[in-house]
């Protein structure tokens, strides 16, 4: 199963996801928030989604977040994992 994975090259725990990812032999399709317009709109839409309120309280952006191509968002690396094995 293919994941979007939404975040930047910036942030150490979307580079780290990335690597596991790759690792575990998951495709993921990598959008870099912070370095294309494209990314930016998309995430700021996927980000009024209420599973962000937690994060916009704690003042974070909630990177990495994962979308799989069932429709899954979550922030839990582990959950995009076991999902796609």
């Amino acid at each position: 199963m293919k994941v979007t994975v939404y975040g930047s090259h910036q942030c150490p725990g979307t580079m780290s996801a990335l690597v596991k990812l790759f690792d575990a032999d998951i495709t993921s399709d990598f959008r870099d928030v912070l370095g294309s317009h494209a990314a930016l709109k998309e995430f700021l839409k996927l980000r009024e989604d209420p599973m962000f309120d937690e994060k916009k309280a704690a003042d974070k952006l909630g990177f990495p977040c994962f979308v799989l191509e069932d429709g899954t968002k979550t922030f839990s690396l582990q959950e995009v994992i076991d999902k796609c094995k």
